[in-house]
């Protein structure tokens, strides 16, 4: 009797749980952003503060955002980027930032500068 219960324990050991990197969305950013009011897009990600860490919380990484007149940031969700300190893909959050005011400011999020002109 106690070997089939260890067989079907066993089996359930290899069937996957969540989600594999491969189904992560790829986080990109580009130094130089143009939006109208009201348009919203992903700016950065944010991830972990050492490279073995996971995608922080949206609470920790909006803790580490820059404050701006011409919009607002919101959580992204969770995602992959390339990292130059870490040498690779890291998991990260995604900040997606929303045009609310005419202008052009640049924003600095983890010594990325990006520049953003909305109209």
């Amino acid at each position: 009797m106690n070997r089939y219960v260890v067989g079907i324990g066993t089996f359930f050991l290899f069937i996957p749980i969540g989600f594999s990197d491969a189904s992560a969305q790829s986080i990109t950013f580009s130094r130089n952003i143009a939006l109208k009011i009201g348009q919203s897009v992903i700016v950065h990600g944010i991830r972990g503060r050492t490279c073995s860490d996971g995608a922080p919380s949206w609470s920790q990484a909006k803790a580490e955002l820059p404050s701006s007149s011409l919009g607002s940031f919101s959580d992204g969700g969770v995602g992959t980027r390339n990292s130059r300190a870490c040498g690779g893909m890291v998991p990260a959050r995604a900040v997606r930032f929303k045009a609310i005011r005419k202008g052009s400011e640049v924003l600095n999020i983890q010594q990325d500068p990006i520049s953003v002109t909305i109209n």
